[in-house]
């Protein structure tokens, strides 16, 4: 194959992260739900959960539409992002995303509940080529959000423990 060897991946990769990194220089926090010290009830939820430290990352931000609601008590508007992140990036931070933890972005708090990690160079996955390729890479993670309206008390905390330490 002619294109998307290791080399061309590298370039890919260091084009990519300067560009998100140094140049575009938007920033989110991720906050992971501590499931060691968080209790649940016998459904697997949970109304007071503990939070890891937020972790720092850059990102692109999308603004999909706006979905309105009409219902019995007026109109409510959810508000939705996506979030994407360079695969690498969460390696380096040694991070996976999960759905149900929280991304704090312009002074708003976001819950995950969806994540696309198929975005490949050269259409193609080398961790999973039946062939043995090694051309191709798998890129980022693209993390749906929507906006959380009633925020704990807890998670406010590890956002300022986190940006004012």
């Amino acid at each position: 194959m002619l294109y998307g060897g290791s080399k061309d991946i590298s370039l890919f990769q260091g084009l990519n992260e300067e560009l998100v990194n140094k140049i575009i220089q938007t920033e989110v926090l991720y906050i992971r739900i501590d499931g060691s010290s968080t209790k649940a009830n016998i459904y697997g939820e949970s109304i007071n959960k503990i939070y890891l430290p937020a972790v720092k990352l850059a990102s692109l931000i999308e603004y999909p539409d706006n979905e309105e609601d009409n219902n019995n008590f007026g109109i409510d508007i959810k508000q939705r992002i996506r979030v994407r992140i360079l695969r690498q990036n969460l390696i380096d931070a040694n991070l996976v995303a999960q759905i149900g933890e929280i991304i704090y972005y312009d002074n708003n708090y976001y819950e995950i509940n969806a994540k696309e990690e198929v975005q490949f160079i050269m259409g193609k996955n080398p961790q999973f080529s039946i062939a043995g390729s090694t051309h191709g890479a798998n890129w980022s993670v693209i993390l749906s959000c929507n906006m959380i309206k009633k925020v704990s008390q807890g998670l406010i905390k590890t956002i300022e423990d986190s940006v004012f330490a």
